[in-house]
């Protein structure tokens, strides 16, 4: 205002002042004093604006819409998998913006700030001046009655908001429902008594939460609770029967909030008396395995068939990779074949084990044979100890004696044994494959330097080879119970 009048006083005195040799010099000096008297004015403003003397502070208002009338949370009751929206509404009699990263909402469960909290709100909609609408959604929370939550905001001169909203509420109250009922259990089907069986369950979670499950086990016993698992994600129990009968094996949920769901349908498991030589084993995927006895050892009488995980990605989802032991297994080519089973690399049989004598991909109770485990069933055919411990081809006939009858190329004796070898071919390095009918190998899980000792028979040859071969090979599995 100043300015204004000091120049419009100027401009109609000009002519007058030029007429009378008026020093203008003294003008511009004026002119300078009052635009620094200006200067001081602004800067005293903003240092009372910082002093908050003059600075209106920004009030926080219930935003006024539909469910947000008379607090900022819409729902105020829910589940963890629903979203939770906060909204409210800032004004600045200023017209000031808020600080950076305000308005907040501080969400608080027991008395103590959440994770993460406080959570800044984005703009929606409004001015500062007539009321600027902010939002936050959530839906992170878990159950529990004891949440709260209030609103927090300043405007760029530091001003703390006042209003309803600074004002912790009672909400929201998030309600937990029980898991789904598990699938019915998985597992074997027919086994033997005192012998280790792993049952696995699955469920999912409406609330998402973990789940944890446990297992009636059909004779009055009831397993404690597994470890925690995601929602949808399976986790197992195992257990070994005394006494021969008839059970009905049923699973049960719990999720992390303590809700319990219903028993599950249940399994039929017939579990006998167990006999080497007329007592069959169920790998826990639907193959079950003739036993023989042969020299004080129980064998599978055929090929082991199971590639890990009856849900899938087990063994057989692996890729082969040449000259690599990937952990693959799969059918020879064209196949499968009645009763001979998978070819695996040796860390597939071995299910990740290096340890001699490891369970590896067979049933509980039961695991690969050892170099040593080997020699024993040779020599129980007849083979010397010397010629057991040398390399190569060795002993007799005790191959064609180990053979399924009838696959001797006419030599005797034939398939004495009762252990029942197919010729099922094996897989190379490379990838191809060894001709069904011709050869056949199995492994063992003894380490001699790097690579495993194997057993190898020809349909041409009465013997038995054994050596090292590498572990990236394709072979077949023969379990021996433990």
């Amino acid at each position: 205002m100043r300015k204004s009048l000091i120049f419009f006083i100027v401009l109609i005195s000009f002519p007058l002042l030029v007429a009378a040799g008026f020093n203008f010099g003294f003008i511009k000096g004026v002119k300078k004093k009052v635009d620094q008297v200006d200067e001081k004015v602004v800067q005293k403003k903003e240092e009372l604006h910082l002093a908050g003397i003059i600075n209106q502070v920004p009030v926080l208002y219930w935003t006024g819409e539909v469910n947000y009338v008379s607090d900022g949370l819409n729902p105020e009751i829910g589940y963890s998998i629903t979203t939770f929206i906060y909204r409210v509404k800032y004004t600045d009699t200023d017209n000031e913006a808020p600080a950076s990263g305000y308005p907040k909402v501080h969400i608080k469960k027991g008395g103590s700030e959440i994770s993460g909290s406080p959570f800044p709100m984005t703009y929606v909609s409004g001015a500062n001046n007539t009321g600027a609408i902010y939002t936050y959604s959530t839906t992170t929370l878990s159950s529990g009655t004891d949440y709260t939550y209030y609103f927090e905001a300043k405007d760029i001169y530091n001003g703390i908001a006042i209003g309803n909203p600074i004002n912790s509420i009672d909400a929201p109250d998030i309600n937990n429902t029980a898991p789904n009922n598990p699938n019915t259990p998985s597992g074997i089907v027919v086994g033997a008594i005192n012998t280790s069986y792993e049952f696995t369950a699955s469920a999912t979670d409406s609330d998402n939460n973990q789940v944890q499950y446990r297992f009636d086990w059909g004779n009055g016993s009831t397993s404690i609770w597994t470890s925690l698992v995601d929602s949808g994600d399976s986790a197992g129990k195992s257990y070994s029967w005394s006494s021969a009968g008839t059970y009905y094996v049923k699973a049960q949920a719990k999720d992390s909030a303590g809700a319990i769901s219903n028993w599950s349908n249940s399994l039929t498991v017939t579990i006998n008396p167990f006999t080497c030589g007329t007592s069959a084993i169920d790998d826990g995927d639907g193959n079950a395995y003739n036993t023989v006895l042969i020299g004080g050892q129980c064998w599978m009488k055929e090929n082991l068939n199971y590639d890990g995980n009856p849900s899938g990605n087990g063994c057989r989802d692996i890729v082969w990779v040449n000259d690599t032991d990937a952990g693959w297994c799969g059918y020879y080519t064209g196949g499968p074949f009645a009763d001979e089973g998978l070819l695996y690399q040796w860390s597939a049989a071995m299910n990740g084990s290096v340890i001699e004598g490891a369970q590896g991909l067979c049933p509980s109770g039961w695991h690969i044979p050892t170099d040593v485990e080997f020699k024993t069933l040779e020599m129980a055919l007849g083979m010397s100890s010397a010629q057991a411990d040398v390399l190569n081809w060795r002993g007799t006939t005790e191959g064609d004696e180990l053979k399924k009858a009838g696959l001797c190329e006419g030599r005797t004796p034939c398939g004495t044994s009762g252990f029942d070898i197919l010729i099922a071919g094996s897989r190379q390095t490379s990838g191809g494959y060894n001709t069904r009918g011709v050869n056949t190998n199995f492994w063992s899980s003894t380490i001699s330097a790097s690579n495993p000792w194997e057993r190898y028979l020809q349909a041409a040859e009465a013997k038995v080879y054994r050596n090292t071969n590498n572990k990236a090979s394709g072979m077949s599995i023969r379990c021996l119970k433990d």
